[in-house]
């Protein structure tokens, strides 16, 4: 029987909400659960955190999030897209971009279809500065 993510209780929701945001199932658990991380190890917490990842509604709610934050993400990316100038402004938006995808593990090669990857780009803008 598939239930709906409104039969999540808000902890729940919670826990969801912040694992999307920060990839962090501990960090989860102590926002989505405060009285239970003030009196437990943290080692409790990942084994409690590691059940919920399990349980496919909160798995399903995850994954709902995710596709808000990236829906977000593109809207904003779009925004100061439309916005820059300058080729400079160009490179620092670019390099900003790529940092923001390693560091949130997003696939550069999706980023590569519409435009040059980073080090290709500093690796140009080196050629035609001479830096």
């Amino acid at each position: 029987m598939k239930y709906s993510k409104s039969n999540l209780t808000p902890a729940k929701k919670k826990f969801a909400k912040v694992y999307a945001e920060t990839d962090n199932g501990t960090k989860a658990i102590k926002e989505a659960y405060p009285e239970l991380a003030a009196n437990s190890s943290d080692n409790y917490l990942r084994v409690k955190s590691t059940r919920l990842l399990t349980n496919a509604n909160v798995k399903n709610e995850i994954d709902i999030q995710k596709a808000k934050i990236e829906q977000l993400a593109n809207k904003a990316i779009s925004k100061i897209d439309k916005t820059i100038d300058s080729e400079d402004e160009r490179l620092s938006f670019d390099a900003s971009k790529w940092v923001y995808e390693q560091v949130h593990g997003k696939s550069v090669q999706k980023t590569q279809a519409t435009s040059v990857s980073y080090i290709e780009h500093v690796s140009n803008k080196r050629q035609v500065y001479d830096i």
